[in-house]
This record gives structure tokens, sequence and C-alpha cells, in this order.
């Protein structure tokens, strides 16, 4: 999330127009990568876990630019396992 939404948001041009910013939360593996920065787990396997650190630091040039600015969790799900296609849960 960092690298896609930071540089914007350090571009004053451009971060006049960020009200605020959006983002998928998944949850896995019992939590333990939540919060912590993305990173990939899995050798051969292209899709990061984790990255909630990101959400914080995200959030937090979010305020200093204005506190009217705002994050919103937009797709959140529990249930999946990135080692697989197959969903689980309840």
């Amino acid at each position: 999330m960092k690298d896609n939404v930071m540089p914007f948001l350090e571009d004053e041009s451009v971060a006049q127009y960020i009200d605020g910013v959006a983002y998928h939360w998944y949850t896995s593996m019992q939590a333990a990568y939540e919060n912590v920065p993305p990173q990939r787990v899995f050798d051969g396997r292209p899709s990061l876990i984790g990255g909630a650190a990101d959400v914080k630091d995200v959030w937090e040039k979010l305020q200093e630019q204005s506190k009217d600015k705002f994050v919103l969790a937009s797709e959140a799900c529990n249930g999946y396992d990135i080692t697989s296609d197959k969903w689980f849960g309840p």
C-alpha cells in the first residue's frame, strides 16, 4: 500500500485532491502477518502477506495533511488461503 499511495500523498500538487485512501483488508494465517510490512512468505508465489504497518504510515501521512482525511477499509474477508485457489471458512 505504501509504495502505491505515498508518492501521491507526498506530491503536494496531487495530495490536495486526495480526501482519503481505501484498501482491502484480508486476514490470513491466524493474523501472523497482519501488523507487519508486506512480505513474501512463499517462494514462487507473487502474493504479499501483511501490510497493516503500511496502513498506519499512510494514515499518519493523511492526518498530517488534514484531520479531515480518512482511510477506508473497502473490502475485508477472512478464510482465504493464498497457497490455494479455494476459499475456506464457515
